[in-house]
């Protein structure tokens, strides 16, 4: 190592742009033009991904269909995400490659952890302590749970009362797994952690194509 410098560039409107970073960008944009713009099935239904609903602490059906399909594969009883990791919704019509990217542009792959009611609790409860428009809000599939005076309280986990000293299998990200947005709980108390190889943005892809019409008895049924 020799030497490094660099310096911070606002990318305004005004900002000119760079030929051979355009060049760059066109060509990939030529290669991958046509694959992220096949269509693979299509939505009856807004699919709510929008950066207020998301992160208001209340689940979408987005969402819920993202946290389904992470619980599903993963065996698990239950599943979160954070909101900050959807970061758009998909309109009536067409499903392109490129929407699902948009809705899920990060590389994050799905971890399978033990975790028990009591700490399932609490990162409930951190969750629901977090601002509105907070990336850290979840969205979550397989947990019934209230808050009431600011105290979350879970009543269920896969459709059974919860019992705070039992285990449960937790279906998440990487990002949230390795304590991200403040999770550290999931971190430090999660056992058995167990990485797939599968991207979360994969199961999206995988049940559009299985399902090629989403309609609104479809989501209905994620309970």
């Amino acid at each position: 190592f020799v030497k490094h410098n660099g310096e911070l560039v606002y990318l305004g409107p005004d900002v000119k742009e760079d030929p051979q970073i355009a060049a760059v960008i066109g060509g990939y944009e030529k290669e991958m033009g046509p694959e992220l713009q096949r269509i693979i099935g299509k939505t009856e239904i807004f699919l709510d991904g929008g950066r207020y609903s998301i992160r208001s602490g209340k689940d979408t059906n987005l969402g819920r269909l993202i946290t389904h399909l992470m619980a599903n594969y993963a065996k698990s009883d239950a599943a979160v995400i954070n909101g900050g990791g959807i970061r758009e919704s998909i309109k009536e019509g067409d499903i392109t490659m490129s929407d699902v990217f948009t809705v899920l542009p990060f590389s994050n792959i799905v971890v399978k952890m033990d975790l028990t009611g009591e700490d399932l609790q609490k990162v409930l409860q951190f969750s629901h302590d977090l601002e509105p428009g907070s990336g850290g809000k979840l969205q979550t599939f397989g947990i019934v749970y209230s808050a009431d005076n600011g105290r979350v309280t879970i009543e269920s986990v896969h459709g059974k009362k919860i019992d705070s000293s039992a285990v449960y299998s937790l279906a998440t990200n990487d990002f949230l797994a390795a304590g991200g947005d403040g999770y550290t709980i999931l971190k430090d108390r999660g056992k058995n952690c167990y990485n797939y190889a599968e991207q979360v943005s994969d199961l999206l892809i995988d049940f559009v194509k299985h399902n090629p019409v989403i309609t609104q008895y479809l989501i209905d049924r994620l309970k």
